[in-house]
């Protein structure tokens, strides 16, 4: 199978298109535009994740890179996870003419450290921490000042950046979202920014190696969908729903029935993709093996 990265000028043109956004010269504000159209109209879920997992049998083959992710958030209307994300938006802003840069970061999480993946972008003398892999929670580029703590968002998504090593900066939530978006977390600390640009072909490698046996996301559907008005939608599993109505935040549980046709039209995203999530899932659980009692 082809492996794509770069889109040509037509794919730039259908992804603008799609976005809803002109071509303009690379700007800080621009960049901000950008941002915020990728996380209204392209939804961060796995579903698409675990169906590629299951269903294509090479590994090299399971990630989608930029030209087949763009294609595929176009014309059928899924999304993806930090890695694949990021990855996309980075080949977008390559193709627009913004110096950006692959990274690779440290999230610690249930005692242990995962990855998650983050640009950094160069404009006019200065350099922003800009992600689109976090679902809802960063939400405008972030300076990478080289001292003291920079906020942005408002009140409900408010996320601080301060430096702490020479090489390192710690994205923390202090808005109301912090509650609920990473409870497990305890001190809103979401991951620490690695300053170490990754070769696209080391990152490509890492993506792979993300649908490997150890990689995240791909025993489970979620999904968060942001809306153009501001208002938010969540599933996580095995039924819950976080709901931001533009003002305050609410958590419910999933009524009984059908799960994908459910969640497809809270969040805007296709059922197919997510009703074939939920077999695989059950499969693999039907087909594990049964640990003994001791």
């Amino acid at each position: 199978m082809e492996h794509r990265r770069d889109l040509d000028p037509g794919e730039l043109r259908a992804v603008l298109e799609f976005l809803e956004v002109d071509r303009e010269v690379p700007s800080r504000s621009y960049l901000g535009r950008l941002q915020r159209a990728y996380k209204t109209h392209v939804p961060w879920e796995t579903a698409s994740r675990v169906v590629r997992s299951a269903t294509v049998e090479t590994l090299a083959d399971r990630p989608r890179r930029p030209t087949e992710f763009w294609q595929l958030a176009v014309e059928e209307g899924t999304g993806g996870t930090c890695f694949e994300s990021d990855y996309a938006l980075w080949a977008l802003l390559d193709a627009l003419g913004f110096e950006a840069r692959l990274h690779v970061n440290d999230m610690p999480q249930h005692g242990g450290v995962q990855h998650h993946a983050a640009l950094s972008v160069a404009l006019e003398g200065t350099r922003y921490l800009v992600d689109v892999g976090m679902g809802m929670e960063l939400v405008a580029p972030i300076p990478l000042l080289p001292s003291g703590r920079v906020n942005v968002g408002p009140p409900e998504f408010r996320n601080e950046l301060r430096r702490t090593a020479s090489n390192r900066w710690r994205l923390e939530l202090t808005g109301d979202v912090r509650r609920f978006a990473r409870p497990e977390l305890g001190s809103g600390m979401l991951y620490e920014f690695v300053d170490r640009p990754w070769d696209p072909a080391a990152y490509d490698a890492h993506v792979v190696r993300d649908y490997g046996p150890h990689g995240l996301f791909l025993d489970a559907v979620r999904v968060t969908r942001t809306n153009p008005d501001g208002t938010v939608v969540r599933f996580s599993p095995p039924s819950t729903l976080l709901r931001f109505d533009g003002e305050r935040w609410s958590e419910e549980t999933l009524p009984g029935g059908d799960r994908a046709s459910q969640i497809s039209d809270l969040v805007r995203m296709p059922e197919a993709p997510l009703r074939r999530a939920f077999e695989l899932i059950e499969e693999m659980a039907a087909n594990a093996p049964l640990v003994a009692a001791t």
